[in-house]
């Protein structure tokens, strides 16, 4: 289990939180232009809202997790949990129990279902890890690869049974990926994020990205499309921002992948 997986997963976490915690101030302001603040419509549709939100923080914790460790995804089921617990209990927290008062007995037992619903939520989510299984899909078999690819040759160490393999040159994987070539253009991605003047969710977007990629360079058989999705994402986010993020080495690398060129 690396730690760097479980910052890029608590990151997604935020953000999702950050997501949900936008979306019921909106619903506390449309319900105050209403008239029913504080109502038994409020309180339904807080906790309607506050179970669909953490239900996709859930999965995008998840997501994150199966896109970057394959098949090893499992190992993270009982460290996701603890997460999700944490965020569970902010979500909980945020409730806006009124009191005692005559809707006291209503929004309790809003409350108390939206906890049962939440916790349903969260073991559904961990345990279908547990099994491989993350967005209804089956995490694809990716062994443990070490590689280390500096200075021309290269040393693999393959599902860690200490077996290792000599490769001169650059790496260049049966799925037809250049993972030296990768592996430098992450380096330049690294840079220029450093030097550019970004949000910091961007920044955090582009880290999780990076993690990623590193994982599919460094795996025996590299797929190809999360390679292209990543750097994909990587360029989205430049363009958006007004940032030629390592923009003329990605779209190369990314014309190689889709003509075959080496």
């Amino acid at each position: 289990m690396r730690d760097e997986v479980l910052a890029s997963s608590r990151r997604a976490a935020e953000r999702g939180l950050e997501a949900l915690q936008k979306q019921l101030g909106s619903t506390t302001a449309e319900v105050a232009r209403r008239g029913v603040l504080h109502s038994s419509i409020y309180f339904r549709l807080y906790a309607e809202r506050s179970r669909e939100g953490f239900r996709q923080l859930c999965n995008a914790v998840a997501s994150q997790i199966g896109s970057i460790e394959g098949e090893a995804s499992p190992g993270y089921a009982a460290a996701l949990d603890d997460m999700l617990t944490e965020f569970r209990q902010r979500v909980l927290g945020a409730f806006p129990l009124p009191g005692a008062g005559v809707l006291d007995s209503h929004a309790r037992q809003t409350f108390s279902d939206l906890e049962r619903h939440l916790a349903q939520e969260q073991a559904g989510v961990i345990e279908d890890l547990r099994l491989g299984v993350v967005g209804g899909q089956i995490m694809s078999k990716l062994p443990t690869v070490s590689v280390d690819n500096r200075g021309g040759s290269a040393q693999i160490a393959v599902g860690g049974s200490g077996n290792s393999q000599t490769v001169h040159g650059n790496l260049q994987a049966a799925s037809g990926i250049d993972t030296r070539s990768l592996l430098d253009i992450l380096e330049r991605v690294r840079a220029d994020v450093d030097a550019a003047s970004l949000a910091i969710e961007h920044k955090e977007a582009i880290g999780d990205a990076v993690v990623a990629l590193e994982y599919e360079a460094k795996a025996s058989e590299p797929n190809s499309g999360r390679v292209k999705r990543w750097l994909t994402k990587i360029l989205d986010i430049g363009k958006d921002q007004g940032l030629p993020i390592a923009r003329s080495v990605i779209e190369e690398y990314l014309k190689r992948l889709v003509t075959g060129g080496g």
